[in-house]
């Protein structure tokens, strides 16, 4: 297994998508969008891993939980796997990992979740908002989500939601009119756009490529479409 090997794997995967994504646990086993995810490695200070050292920290986080790891050809790149979840672990980057896989959420998303929260080593990403908009605007937007309470950051007796009518902003919008939308809620108050999601196409007219995706707060990207290198140059 190498690099080219998982492109085509991955690539043929996405070739058999559902694209109803926030139905993705309904869809059948192997039906759902493919999953990557934009990890954050540190070191207990903080600092960035040494990426000679990024196989062994991998290793040592993933086995914890039971999660196997393996080499493959090249040296950046691992797979990943437990009962029904199989991940790719990207780590060509020391400081920021990739980890791609074509699990159903509901079996992969509790382990990894479980192995960011128990190790001192890794997080997840977490896009700042202006950089998911700007993601998203360099294709096609088709969707996003904003989720916004100042209520969190008030002293509790200034906790009112009468007082503070504009403290907590919650909305999801999907289909092609929603770059409207978001150009009404920047002249509106840009202070809200707090986004939990965007969703956007990319095509390349010459290659007859195509791809969907949706990048959520935390980092995840959800992908269908028929073009994995349209997928991997959103980051």
């Amino acid at each position: 297994m190498n690099r080219k090997d998982m492109a085509l794997l991955l690539e043929e995967h996405l070739r058999n998508v559902n694209v109803q994504f926030d139905k993705e646990t309904e869809v059948p086993k192997g039906r759902g969008p493919l999953k990557t995810y934009v990890l954050e490695a540190h070191t207990r200070e903080g600092e960035t891993i040494k990426g000679s050292d990024a196989p062994a920290v991998l290793s040592q986080a993933a086995e914890q939980f039971g999660l196997r790891v393996r080499k493959t050809d090249d040296k950046t790149l691992f797979e990943a796997s437990k009962g029904e979840v199989g991940i790719f672990f990207d780590v060509l980057d020391s400081r920021f990992w990739v980890a791609h896989t074509m699990s159903n959420i509901d079996v992969v998303e509790p382990l990894l979740k479980t192995l960011i929260d128990e190790s001192p080593n890794l997080d997840f990403a977490w896009p700042p908002s202006d950089l998911m908009r700007a993601l998203q605007k360099k294709g096609r937007p088709l969707g996003f989500g904003v989720d916004f309470d100042e209520t969190v950051f008030l002293p509790q007796p200034e906790s009112d939601p009468v007082s503070e009518s504009d403290a907590v902003v919650k909305i999801k919008h999907g289909g092609t009119g929603a770059d409207r939308w978001l150009r009404q809620l920047e002249n509106f108050d840009p202070a809200v756009l707090a986004f939990s999601m965007v969703k956007f196409s990319r095509e390349d007219l010459a290659t007859h490529s195509r791809i969907i995706q949706e990048l959520n707060h935390y980092g995840r990207l959800k992908a269908a479409g028929n073009s994995i290198n349209l997928h991997l140059q959103v980051y």
